[in-house]
């Protein structure tokens, strides 16, 4: 299991700490955490990652996408 400190940006900040399993990616850290992967991004060590990298320990920030027009 991997540790993973989360803060979700969305309309404020929400802190969390989770456990997830060997292997999972970020597509299924956000599953997790049920959020719709379409509408944020999420950022490690200050660079934005693709969703199905493999997640590694540490500290990610997951931050909603606004777009309009």
């Amino acid at each position: 299991m991997l540790k993973i400190n989360v803060k979700i940006i969305a309309g404020g900040v929400t802190k969390k700490s989770i456990n997830v399993p060997n292997e999972s990616t970020y597509e299924d850290l956000l599953r997790g955490l049920k959020i719709n992967e379409e509408t944020v991004v999420v950022i490690k060590d200050e660079m934005p990652q693709p969703i199905d990298c493999k997640v590694s320990d540490g500290e990610i920030t997951v931050m909603r996408v606004v777009s309009g027009g």
